[in-house]
């Protein structure tokens, strides 16, 4: 099970990125899984530390048009979107 919480939290991450809505580059990213909360209740999560921009399509860096991007990496209205 969590490997399929890193597989799906991870493509939804890629996609965002891939979007150009978003950013329209491929971002780089790395996650740690949490699998209890702060009361010791089971309470699985991944929290995710991703690059401020991506490498578009011929290979160059692209720059967050917005600068909640880079703050908050994605919102949760995508989120909302996607889940």
């Amino acid at each position: 099970m969590y490997d399929l919480v890193f597989e799906f939290s991870s493509k939804t991450l890629l996609e965002f990125g891939l979007n150009p809505d978003w950013l329209g580059a491929t971002i780089g990213f790395y996650g740690i899984m949490h699998t209890w909360g702060g009361k010791m209740w089971r309470h699985i999560h991944v929290h995710y530390i991703t690059t401020a921009g991506g490498i578009n399509e011929v290979g160059e860096w692209v720059t967050p048009k917005n600068a909640k991007f880079v703050v908050y990496s994605f919102d949760q209205s995508g989120d909302a979107c996607v889940f």
